[in-house]
């Protein structure tokens, strides 16, 4: 990193943070920012007692992990951390059930039973996330939402038809935890939300294809192509943040 005058922007989360991240960093550049990234795949950036899937929120990898983010927050002085997580999957069943992805055990009772309690644990933990990160000196959190996702689409293919993914489709996939972030900033001055969804699904139904390149290397993930989308978008918010 180079210590420019703006600063440094911190981008977090699960494996989703690394793809996203792309546009991240080239959008931070351009609004005179360094950029780190560090994630940690199945890990999302939220504090909470929370059990999820098979690697849960208090699973003793990501409780470390998630402190040393707080950490290196605090050492990179950053201007602003970047939380990108895959919060549609972290808030969905059957992930809070037994099912084909095994069994996890419950922490300190609060396994949530319902996808409502799932989104309230989530909302809670992901402010205290920010809280803990604004307490060591971070100025501004952007929380990036969670992109369209085309569940069974399995990669990039030169034969068959790319999947298609309606609005209705899209709403039922993340209109619980989007109105659940977008609550958590509303709270406080200092936390921003971007939705990438008008700008990777402008139309009904959309596509993981555009200008003839593949969006998405999966079901969820981004290619690079599919994140520098972002880009102009986040650096305007990048620019209108700090001195």
């Amino acid at each position: 990193m180079s210590g420019t005058a703006r600063g440094t922007i911190l981008v977090v989360g699960d494996s989703h943070a690394v793809t996203t991240g792309h546009a991240v960093v080239g959008a931070g550049n351009a609004a005179g920012y360094d950029v780190a990234v560090w994630s940690w795949s199945g890990c999302p950036f939220q504090f909470g007692p929370v059990t999820l899937d098979v690697r849960p929120l208090q699973f003793p990898v990501c409780t470390e992990w998630r402190a040393a983010v707080v950490d290196l927050a605090e050492q990179l002085q950053a201007a602003v951390v970047v939380i990108v997580n895959h919060s549609e999957l972290w808030t969905s069943p059957p992930f809070w059930w037994e099912g084909d992805l095994g069994a996890t055990e419950p922490v300190a009772g609060m396994r949530p039973t319902t996808h409502q309690e799932a989104l309230q644990i989530w909302g809670e933990g992901l402010r205290a996330a920010s809280e803990a990160v604004f307490e060591r000196g971070v100025g501004n959190v952007v929380i990036i939402g969670p992109v369209p996702e085309y569940h069974g689409f399995q990669g990039p293919s030169l034969t068959g038809s790319p999947p298609q993914l309606t609005h209705e489709d899209l709403g039922q996939q993340r209109d619980g935890v989007v109105a659940v972030d977008q609550a958590v900033v509303a709270d406080d001055p200092r936390l921003t939300y971007f939705d990438p969804v008008p700008i990777l699904c402008p139309s009904d139904p959309c596509t993981p294809v555009w200008d003839g390149s593949w969006l998405y290397v999966d079901a969820d993930h981004l290619t690079v192509v599919g994140a520098n989308l972002l880009a102009p978008a986040l650096q305007n918010i990048f620019e209108s943040l700090g001195p």
